[in-house]
């Protein structure tokens, strides 16, 4: 997942969070705010930003709870997926106005932002095609940044999530034909090189997921 550098360019999560004996609220404006800050260099959406779960000395809480609490008065739960993330769907008319109430403070459990991009389908296809979100976030990153991008993170790649251990990514580019094994995690990284556009990408099984690789 990116870097955690690139968080306060995008919503400064930490500002808005009122610590309780036994809850915070997280504010959604600052991410929405982020978000939208940086929606023009992404018009075809080909990311979809997210907030994960980042516990701190330990695994996810098990008697976690989140709870949506909108400007009109209605609450709903807010459900983690099975990689500890969730839509803040700004979107949507009064989300950005809203606020989450979690049941751990900041020093426990603390959210960063995570950038699935687009996944091309299937097992062949060009270097371009499987690269096309790195332009997108770099220039995300310029309008985040401003005159700070000196000191924001760097595409240095792509990180190919494969549905499990044992699989590859081969490219057939100008330097030869090079492959890049994921690790246990399923996670293959494969560097950014504007100049293996037209190569050929070979991956042994369909892409999970897809997202930068920022440092």
């Amino acid at each position: 997942m990116p870097s955690a550098r690139l968080l306060p360019l995008v919503c400064l999560i930490g500002c808005g969070s009122t610590a309780a004996a036994d809850y915070r609220d997280m504010a959604l404006a600052p991410i929405c705010a982020g978000i939208a800050k940086s929606r023009p260099a992404d018009p075809e959406h080909i990311f979809h930003p997210r907030l994960v779960a980042k516990p701190r000395g330990g695994p996810i809480p098990a008697d976690l709870t989140m709870e949506l609490h909108q400007p009109d008065g209605r609450t709903s739960p807010v459900v983690l997926d099975a990689d500890h993330t969730f839509d803040p769907r700004c979107e949507v008319a009064g989300m950005p106005e809203s606020t989450i109430r979690i049941n751990y403070p900041k020093s426990r459990l603390d959210f960063d932002m995570t950038f699935p991009a687009r996944v091309p389908p299937g097992t062949s296809m060009s270097y371009a095609t499987l690269a096309e979100s790195v332009p997108v976030m770099m220039e995300a990153i310029r309008l985040q940044a401003g005159l700070l991008r000196i000191f924001a993170p760097k595409v240095r790649g792509l990180k190919l999530i494969f549905p499990g251990p044992g699989q590859t990514a081969t490219i057939d580019g100008p330097d030869g034909r090079k492959t890049y094994a994921a690790d246990p995690r399923g996670v293959a990284v494969v560097p950014w090189k504007p100049e293996w556009e037209k190569a050929r990408v070979t991956l042994s099984t369909p892409l999970k997921g897809l997202t930068p690789d920022l440092r």
